[in-house]
């Protein structure tokens, strides 16, 4: 990608984990840097998901690699260090020949 001011950081999936009366523990979630991005706009963006329901997309992330899941917590930070973008992703588009992704947030 020629143009990725951004770098996109990703919250590991983790596995429940249960304490010793198997009640769920909570961590907090640590981002790892995962590649360069760009954060193209933060419009309100209405998407149809797979089940027939809509969700307003607040942000659309163009990311260099392919990997972070529905689900997956991602922060976008700028050349500053100031957090542009942060949330759970609600749909991915992969690029066959490109080898980019977009992400909506």
């Amino acid at each position: 990608m020629i143009y990725a001011p951004h770098t996109l950081y990703v919250a590991p999936l983790n596995h429940s984990e249960f304490d010793e009366r198997m009640n769920p523990v909570r961590r907090d979630a640590e981002f790892v840097q995962f590649c360069s991005c760009r954060c193209d706009n933060r419009n309100v963006e209405k998407i149809q998901l797979d089940n027939e329901r809509f969700y307003f997309s607040r942000y659309h992330i163009v990311a260099e690699k392919s990997g972070v899941k529905n689900g997956q917590l991602i922060r976008v930070v700028d050349e500053d260090g100031d957090i542009a973008a942060e949330g759970r992703v609600v749909k991915v588009a992969k690029s066959n020949y490109f080898g980019y992704m977009e992400i909506w947030l």
